[in-house]
């Protein structure tokens, strides 16, 4: 074993997928871009909890739909910004690469890293900040 500190992680999973996630026993869902359904189920349940403090995990349910889906925050963060993004298009901000997930507050769009610096985050990122790598999706 090395007394040397080991390398950041600067690579992360590329693959995204829409889930639609839910809370057993009720009729609401939502379309969540994410990894896995792990991950989609953590980020549901941090939303939902802001709410409802005392839901627990085990009833958030996610179902995979396929391909990164829009969503409505997405939407109207492209319409307010005048801008033409999609969920899973490849973007770059600086020397990091990531994929549009969503909309987030402020008009601006929710990107998860795949690369660079911010590898492993998903971070609100202004659109003046954001060089779309292509348009495929």
């Amino acid at each position: 074993m090395s007394n040397q500190a080991s390398e950041p992680r600067t690579e992360h999973p590329t693959q995204m997928h829409a889930f639609e996630c839910s809370v057993a026993g009720t009729d609401w869902a939502e379309v969540v871009n994410a990894e896995s359904a792990g991950k989609a189920k953590a980020l549901y349940w941090r939303d939902v909890r802001d709410a409802w403090e005392s839901i627990p995990y085990t009833d958030i349910r996610a179902k995979k739909l396929g391909a990164p889906r829009g969503t409505r925050r997405l939407a109207a963060c492209c319409a307010s910004r005048g801008v033409d993004l999609r969920a899973g298009q490849r973007v770059r901000v600086g020397a990091s690469t990531g994929i549009v997930v969503d909309g987030a507050s402020g008009a601006n769009f929710l990107v998860a890293f795949t690369s660079g610096q911010y590898a492993g985050c998903r971070l609100a990122v202004h659109p003046s900040e954001l060089v779309q790598e292509s348009s495929d999706v």
